[in-house]
């Protein structure tokens, strides 16, 4: 029986191993297709495909598998391609289920093996009908455009696609490979580059919020619970409050009943000493009065004794001069209430240096009792009294270091000590003997 003459004249098979075309390029040369090329590598064909824009005179055969992709990758991969939507491709497969998905992917025909010569003809001139069509539907468009369009899609797909030595890659670069490859659904392509990229910290938050998506979309969920809570550390580990939190709002609504996220993350900054962090954690847990209020939120009660643990594992001196440091700063942003209930912690055996007065409230305000710098010309300085400064009385010189006599003429005069205490007196009056040596040079 003489068959047909095929709708092309040469096909390019793909293959997993050259070994194993042997069958289907025995089938399509029996199919009247004269030349039959063998290439292992899907990412080779693809950047061939690119340079070099093809006629319809070659028909691409793609097995489920090939060295370096499976058949939908390579199928999205050239149809990303704004100048590749004619290509004809057939795909091979033993699975029946598989065949709507492979369709979708971009195959023009899908055969299904075992088949014989009058089906592979039939599925080649099915790819060459609509190859014909998409190919017509291309010129119509490209006449409409100034020039040629973008392909950036591609190139990005194709270098997701290229195998690299995962050691050979830096975090950032794994962690744009892997993404790539997790939106073409490659999940067991993108797992080791998401793995790689979620260790260093400049990558750890998008690294592990892309490991989540890839497990929740493999139904394993509670790998996919904990790839969040991951994400969430590894974007305040690396100050990116806006992505933290979305996260951990997206945690508290998953989980409600296992509290707030924030509040576990205040706690550990407590116990680290990361003040800065603890600060910015705080705002974002007890935002601003005129905000609108949430029941399920954390009261200030929480947040402050989420703190309290964390600092309860530092040192005392440690935990105090973090207390210290947080309730300047909750001043300096107006949140005076915050940083009043904050104080020192009770049986602290040392007190704040803010001093409050009965009511609770600071005594004086914070901007008068920091003693000011003596100003360029002045003799002295302004004098540090008891009204400038809190307890500045009881740091008084005794009698025997009273002001002494004038010094002779040409000769500065001895400076009284400071009346400031310890450490800070002691600069102090270096800083008003230098400027008094400044002047006398003068």
């Amino acid at each position: 029986m003489t068959l047909p003459a095929p709708p092309f004249l040469s096909a390019l098979l793909l293959a997993e191993e050259e070994s194993r075309a042997a069958v289907d390029r025995r089938s399509l040369r029996g199919a009247g297709i004269r030349h039959v090329r063998v290439v292992t590598s899907g990412c080779e064909v693809a950047r061939f495909l690119a340079a070099n824009i093809p006629n319809m005179e070659e028909v691409i055969v793609c097995p489920p598998r090939m060295a370096d992709m499976d058949a939908r990758s390579f199928a999205a991969l050239i149809r990303s391609h704004p100048l590749l939507p004619h290509v004809p491709l057939v795909a091979l497969t033993s699975d029946a289920a598989g065949r709507e998905a492979l369709e979708h992917a971009g195959f023009n025909a899908v055969l299904q093996r075992p088949f014989n010569s009058q089906e592979l003809l039939k599925a080649l001139r099915e790819a060459a009908r609509r190859s014909r069509k998409a190919h017509a539907a291309l010129a119509a468009w490209l006449r409409t455009l100034d020039r040629l369009p973008e392909h950036t899609e591609f190139d990005e797909l194709l270098e997701a696609c290229t195998p690299v030595e995962r050691g050979a890659l830096t975090a950032s670069e794994a962690c744009r490979r892997g993404m790539l490859l997790l939106r073409e659904r490659r999940w067991d392509d993108a797992l080791p580059l998401l793995q790689k990229a979620a260790v260093d910290i400049e990558t750890s938050g998008d690294a592990c919020a892309a490991l989540s998506a890839l497990y929740r979309a493999r139904g394993e969920h509670a790998k996919a619970a904990q790839a969040l809570k991951e994400s969430l550390r590894g974007y305040i580990d690396a100050q990116a409050w806006g992505k933290a939190g979305q996260v951990a709002s997206c945690l508290f609504r998953e989980s409600p009943g296992d509290g707030h996220p924030l509040l576990t993350e205040l706690e550990r900054a407590g116990r680290q000493g990361k003040v800065f962090v603890a600060r910015e954690l705080m705002e974002m847990l007890l935002p601003d009065a005129s905000a609108p209020e949430n029941a399920s939120a954390p009261t200030q009660e929480d947040v402050l004794n989420a703190l309290n643990r964390g600092l309860s594992a530092l040192s005392p001196m440690q935990a105090d001069d973090a207390r210290e440091t947080l309730e300047l700063a909750l001043l300096q942003d107006g949140k005076t209430s915050l940083a009043r209930a904050l104080g020192s912690p009770s049986g602290s055996s040392a007190p704040s240096v803010l001093s409050r007065d009965a009511s609770g409230a600071y005594d004086p305000p914070l901007q008068e009792s920091i003693p000011r710098l003596p100003a360029p010309g002045a003799e002295d300085g302004p004098e540090v009294s008891a009204e400038t400064f809190p307890g500045a009385g009881a740091f008084s010189p005794p009698e025997e270091h009273a002001e002494p006599a004038a010094s002779p003429a040409g000769t500065p005069r001895p400076l009284p000590p400071s009346r400031l205490p310890s450490l800070l007196g002691e600069v102090m009056t270096v800083i008003r003997g230098t400027l008094r040596l400044y002047r006398a040079s003068k």
